[in-house]
């Protein structure tokens, strides 16, 4: 009797466990079903790259690594910010979706021509099909490449790159919801090939340019964005620098500036509701070495 008592606790523990893995956040739940899978494409992956300027290319350390944390370190720390940004991120768009469901109005989150910080003018939703931009440029001063939004993706598994915590899983769990995910690059469409292969291996799915791949070389950025924006209701940005979501934004290096157009503009409700300031989706583990003449 004893025994049996013994079996039947065991037994209900085992389904209070499963009932709490069952309410688990959608957007980790979404991407679980296929983690297992892209682990060992991951493992397999080499790291040597090849730049775009063959001639002035870093050269490059192989290395073992699928994963490389940024410069000081701590890279549980970053991993577990990359993840609850990207949940943050995921619960805003199912919000929007739900809205979008009972008729409500939407905002984009593109400034429409002529918008200031002091004076935000959105381009206007109506009843446009939802979207999100996904900027997938590394920024130098966060990355430890330096070298990473420059670097040719060659598509063939030799890509030292990376998806960042929790950004296949957001992208999915967006696309479940009926929201389109479009990628943007300031890459040159030249290189349009070596990108959609090597999306497509980290697990984003296979981009077309022009639809889900922007890749606008020397284009305006803003342009670009409002240019998608005129076919898309865009209700959120992902960004990794201020550039990734209007050009009036204060450039790197204005710490002052920054703050007041974050703190201090009409534009401040827009964080966390419209524009998401994320690791970039794309990381680079390659390792630039010094080479015998004393550049990079």
């Amino acid at each position: 009797m004893i025994r049996l008592r013994a079996a039947l606790v065991m037994a209900s523990a085992s389904l209070l466990i499963h009932g709490c893995v069952a309410a688990a956040i959608p957007l980790a739940a979404g991407g679980a079903i296929a983690r297992g899978e892209r682990s060992k494409a991951r493992e397999a992956r080499s790291v040597a790259v090849q730049a775009d300027d063959p001639a002035s290319a870093p050269l490059v350390v192989t290395t073992t690594l699928t994963a490389l944390p940024p410069p000081g370190g701590a890279a549980g720390e970053h991993a577990a910010e990359a993840l609850q940004g990207y949940q943050g991120l995921w619960t805003y768009l199912a919000a929007q979706a739900a809205k979008r469901a009972r008729g409500e109005p939407l905002r984009s989150a593109v400034l429409d021509t002529g918008a200031a910080l002091a004076a935000p003018r959105y381009v206007a939703c109506d009843k446009k099909p939802l979207a999100m931009l996904v900027d997938i440029d590394e920024d130098a001063a966060k990355s430890a490449d330096p070298d990473a939004r420059w670097r040719r993706w060659n598509g063939d598994a030799r890509d030292a790159i990376v998806a960042a915590p929790g950004a296949l899983e957001g992208v999915e769990a967006a696309r479940r919801e009926g929201i389109a995910v479009i990628f943007t690059s300031a890459r040159s469409p030249e290189s349009a090939t070596g990108v959609i292969a090597a999306l497509d291996q980290l697990g984003f799915g296979r981009l077309e340019l022009g639809k889900t791949l922007y890749l606008q070389g020397q284009a305006s950025a803003d342009a670009v964005r409002r240019g998608i924006a005129g076919d898309y209701c865009v209700i959120a940005i992902v960004g990794d620098a201020f550039e990734d979501f209007r050009s009036l934004l204060p450039a790197s290096g204005q710490a002052q500036m920054q703050s007041m157009a974050v703190t201090d503009t009409m534009v401040a409700p827009l964080w966390g509701a419209g524009w998401f300031l994320l690791p970039s989706p794309v990381r680079s583990t390659a390792v630039p070495s010094i080479n015998p003449t004393g550049g990079k």
